[in-house]
């Protein structure tokens, strides 16, 4: 590839008219063989590569208007003549022979396009610095992804298969972005050397580009939710638009090798080993003074031993969250304390190190103890709880042991050493927390390698273990694969007199016990609040209209600024300011105060957790880098401790009415807060004068270039990471259905009630997949799940609402969420909620009870539906209270009304609690002769009862699930119903019927129990004596 000085033009000795085809292929092997090879500009390629994109849509769209019209235009909505204009969708994908004119062409532009991204690569390449060649070079690899990613949505239509032609076109929008900008900013940064470039229009097209962003999803809303007739034609206009703005961006090439052309040589004998292309440059000012950059084996290994951290970061936070989770099984069965907790104390494993032949062995061997830690992961294997328990404890104790040594030992015993390495640790370490959120984000907020996971239920256990061995047995056999360190050893008795005399002095400007201190609110933090990303969405919720930001796409929010601060980070004396501690305390502070006094106060409070997100990032390693100044032993023992210190604290909140000394630390989690941000400040202000001594004794150049290519492949692994992410988005979204009720003919609404444990079977393993599978087969409409607050730390910080609304295509009102301290409870709904409003109802003694108040739009009607879970059956003044405070939000409502709730009382109006609900409340019982009731309880008021059952849990809960059937009263009110005997049921609508799966002995353990057979109600005939119940 050369300038204009280097074009030559090729001349033929006769007319090429005269020549015969064997003659010509002659002359041109002549041609290539000339000094001057054949000369192609290199504007061939982008004009060739958008006249076949334009002409592939282009073409197709011609063919469809001639042929399918009226077909491409019917979408779920509407069709022709409210429907006028198609989607790029339809037209490319749906129909022959558009599909397949589309299909060639775009196969034809594929040579074009390959040719551009070596083109855009090598021109940007050869003329700039190192920093610019690592930018040239992601792009690359954005563009491949993109190109890929094209293929994949163009030759896997929607009609094909709708989940990966999603997945792909997802993938294809957000490489493609960053593709965009990566080329706009190198073909900028040609210009400022006097260069031509066409970056501006590429500026502009990423404009266009994103300006229509806001358009396409207003008018896909209007189509998709409010199913207006005509709005998908408005968004297929924009989304025409998109690929004028996207095809014209590579077309900006042209203006980039405007005086470049491509030279076709063939090579002579000398011109290297068979197989090898060697590209020559002429020197010029640019080239002649800047070093030759040799990439070595080395760096080969280097990067594999980064991906290998990372997945073994990742590997450290899966088995740390599932410690927790499996812990909390056997208090919640015992109903308090039952001893197995002491397994969370497996995490102060690290204090071993203070021993030196242990540090030493750890240090020497750290594959062995990667590869002990993963029977973590593979506790799956065994069905009894305890087993796993024992697995996973042992696994998260290897676990913190070596990650503990990396640490402190990054490359080398820091007692020997002045100058640590533990860049190279800590950023995988922190990349690993952020690969494991992306992994919940697939999993619905489960990881898919939990010990509570399994094939059956969705999890990728094999998968992950196998990953895992991969990973370890590269650390393993790491010091064969990475050449020698190049870090001087020190060897005589002078240099270890220096060096241990260096390290007295970084420790003399921090303290170990700071440092410690601050390292255990720093992995509290990274537990507590970002483990998933949907923490912070659920701690700033409240009720409908405006519930706050949606777990999932919030969610995507709290990743990106993750990623951010971990950028950040690399500028120690940014994130160990004091003002930066100051505007990390206030956005936690606001997150978690303000959502709970106005609609404006949750958004507020979410920006407040993202600053948060981003401040905990940036200080991660900064905390992390000045451990290996200080004693291993004690600093790991310290900080490990107070790390279990403030798990015990973060469960005592909640957990105060069966734990010791739960009464000083009820509802307190601000103390929590305000204690943990006091440790990371005294942990900050430690490593700011540590650090800052440490960086006066290094080698600048050296441990600046170290720290920068560590960043580099950070921002490479992030890239990759939100790629990731947005195809797990993107296959969350592809499942997504939309709420309809189950019989509308019937005016039918299905509403069950049930306690569901938190999402653990009674074997421990997750219960999400089987309960939407229940749920779905009883065709309930509306459900309320009690003790359903997932996000702490001993439930895995979960949302057990994400799958079961998506994939059951139902709305969901998380509850009271976690600062709210309660156990939670939460409504499904496949009507619209108009509004609801979360209760916490009066506890002076017990824990604190919830309540949700709904309003929904049932086929047209307002009527109103309560999920409550009083106190236990020990604090009688508690209930008392609480049964008061829900019969009167059901007198006050005007509405038809539905209680689903938990109540603690036999049933009968000898009985004060019951008594007051149904008195008080104004409400009936949905059946006033099932006396075999203790919990739960369905009552109703201004809706016709038709039907009632109850059926067991399956094994899924230790409480049943009881299902009663409303349909809306005509205009006079409601009708008097009567019990349909067993041989009568020819008086039951089919619609109305409860499902023969459940009969006899069920499916999957579920089954009519109790009265073994639902109850029904219905109209009197002149055959039928009255029996209200």
């Amino acid at each position: 590839m050369n300038g204009p000085d280097l074009r030559q033009r090729v001349k033929g000795n006769g007319s090429a008219d005269s020549k015969s085809p064997a003659d010509s292929g002659i002359d041109l092997h002549k041609k290539l063989q000339r000094p001057g090879g054949v000369t192609i500009p290199a504007t061939v390629v982008p004009y060739l590569h958008t006249v076949l994109g334009y002409a592939a849509f282009a073409a197709a769209l011609a063919v469809c208007s001639h042929t399918r019209w009226h077909n491409v235009l019917k979408n779920e909505v509407a069709g022709w003549p409210e429907e006028w204009f198609p989607s790029v969708s339809a037209v490319t994908g749906d129909w022959y022979p558009a599909r397949n004119i589309f299909q060639i062409l775009i196969a034809m532009a594929a040579g074009p396009r390959f040719l551009l991204l070596a083109i855009n690569y090598l021109v940007h390449d050869v003329s700039m610095s190192t920093g610019s060649r690592f930018v040239a070079r992601l792009t690359l690899l954005f563009g491949l992804i993109r190109t890929l990613s094209c293929g994949g949505w163009v030759y896997i239509t929607s009609t094909d298969q709708h989940d990966w032609h999603d997945i792909f076109m997802i993938t294809y929008l957000v490489a493609g972005l960053f593709y965009m900008i990566g080329l706009t900013w190198l073909s900028w940064r040609s210009s400022k050397f006097g260069k031509q470039t066409g970056w501006k229009l590429r500026l502009g097209c990423i404009i266009g580009f994103l300006g229509l962003v806001p358009f396409l999803v207003y008018w896909f809303v209007k189509h998709k939710v409010d199913r207006i007739p005509g709005a998908y034609s408005i968004y297929a206009l924009f989304e025409w638009s998109v690929i004028l703005f996207d095809v014209g961006f590579d077309f900006a090439t042209a203006l980039d090798v405007k005086d470049i052309s491509i030279q076709l040589v063939q090579p002579s004998s000398n011109s290297g080993p068979a197989g090898y292309t060697r590209i020559k440059q002429e020197p010029s000012l640019e080239t002649m003074s800047r070093p030759q950059i040799v990439i070595e084996q080395s760096t080969l290994s280097t990067l594999s031993s980064h991906v290998a951290d990372t997945y073994l970061g990742f590997v450290f936070w899966s088995m740390t969250t599932s410690l927790g989770l499996t812990i909390w099984y056997f208090p919640l069965w015992n109903m308090g304390i039952s001893g197995f907790e002491a397994f969370l104390f497996t995490t102060l494993s690290p204090a071993v190190l203070g021993v030196p032949f242990i540090r030493r062995a750890v240090h020497c061997m750290p594959g062995i103890f990667h590869l002990l830690s993963l029977v973590g992961l593979l506790s799956y294997r065994f069905p009894e709880p305890l087993h796993r328990l024992i697995c996973v404890g042992t696994g998260v104790g290897f676990s913190f042991l070596v990650w503990g040594s990396s640490f402190v030992d990054a490359d080398g015993i820091s007692s020997e050493r002045v100058q640590s390495r533990s860049w190279s640790k800590c950023l995988p370490f922190m990349l690993g927390l952020l690969l494991s959120n992306v992994a919940k984000v697939y999993g619905f907020s489960n990881n898919p390698v939990w010990s509570i996971m399994r094939p059956e239920n969705g999890g990728l256990n094999e998968l992950g273990l196998g990953l895992a061995v991969l990973a370890s047995l590269q650390v393993l056999l790491r010091p064969l694969l990475e050449s020698k360190s190049k870090v001087a050893s020190i060897t005589t008795p002078e240099e270890k007199i220096a060096a241990k005399q260096g390290v007295k002095e970084a420790r003399a400007t921090g303290h170990w016990a700071a440092a410690a201190v601050g390292f255990g609110a720093l992995l509290f933090a990274l537990h507590s609040m970002l483990t998933d990303s949907g923490i912070i969405c659920r701690w700033a919720t409240d009720g409908y209209p405006n519930p706050g930001m949606d777990p999932l796409f919030g969610g995507v929010i709290v990743l990106l600024q993750m990623g951010i601060g971990l950028l950040i980070s690399k500028n120690v004396n940014v994130a160990t300011n004091t003002g930066w501690w100051l505007l990390g305390s206030t956005g936690v502070m606001a997150l978690y105060f303000l959502p709970q006094w106005s609609t404006e106060g949750r958004y507020i409070g979410f920006g407040g957790g993202l600053i948060f997100a981003t401040y905990i990032c940036s200080i991660a390693p900064s905390l992390i880098n000045q451990l290996p100044y200080f004693p291993a032993g004690r600093t790991l023992l310290l900080a490990t401790f107070v790390y279990d210190i403030l798990q015990l604290a973060h469960v005592w909140v909640v957990a105060y009415a069966f734990v010791p000394g739960g009464v000083y630390a009820r509802e307190r989690t601000h103390y929590l807060l305000i204690v943990m941000q006091f440790l990371l400040f005294v942990g900050l202000r430690s490593a700011r004068s540590t650090l800052s001594s440490a960086e006066k004794r290094e080698a600048p150049v050296s441990v600046h270039k170290t720290v920068r290519h560590e960043y580099d492949r950070a921002a490479l692994t992030l890239a990759i990471s939100y790629l990731l992410l947005a195809a797990s988005v993107g296959a969350r979204m592809s499942v997504r259905k939309e709420p309809k009720p189950y019989h509308p003919e019937e005016k039918l609404a299905t509403m069950g009630i049930w306690t569901v444990h938190f999402g653990l079977d009674n074997e421990m393993w997750s219960s999400h997949q089987r309960m939407a599978e229940v749920i779905r087969e009883l065709e309930l409409d509306v459900i309320g799940l009690l003790e359903s607050d997932t996000y702490r730390i001993i439930m895995g910080n979960r949302d057990l609402t994400q799958y079961l609304s998506e994939t059951l295509g139902m709305y969901a009102d998380y509850g009271p969420g976690p600062t709210k301290h309660t156990w939670g409870c939460s409504m499904l709904s496949k009507f619209p909620i108009i509004r609801s409003t979360h209760h916490l109802l009066p506890s002076p003694v017990g824990e604190l009870a919830c309540a949700i108040h709904a309003t929904l739009d049932v086929y047209g009607t307002e009527v109103d539906v309560s999920v409550s879970h009083n106190g236990q059956e020990e604090d009688w003044l508690d209930r008392q209270l609480q049964t008061q405070t829900l019969a009167g939000i059901m007198n006050n409502s005007q509405n038809p009304f539905v209680f689903l709730g938990y109540v603690v009382t036999d049933p009968g109006h000898q009985h004060e609690l019951y008594h007051t609900l149904v008195g008080k409340g104004r409400v009936e019982d949905i059946d006033e002769t099932d006396w075999d009731r203790w919990c739960q309880y369905i009552f109703y008021r201004g809706l016709e009862r038709v039907g009632y059952a109850r059926i067991s849990h399956g094994g899924i809960t230790d409480t049943e699930i009881q299902v009663g059937k409303f349909v809306l009263p005509p205009e006079g009110g409601p009708r008097p119903l009567t019990v349909v005997d067993e041989d009568d049921d020819a008086r039951i609508p089919e619609g109305q019927r409860f499902p023969e799966a459940f009969w006899g002995d069920g499916v999957r353990g579920h089954r009519y129990h109790v009265f073994d057979a639902p109850k029904y109600w219905g109209e009197m005939n002149e055959n039928t004596e009255r029996t209200d119940n």
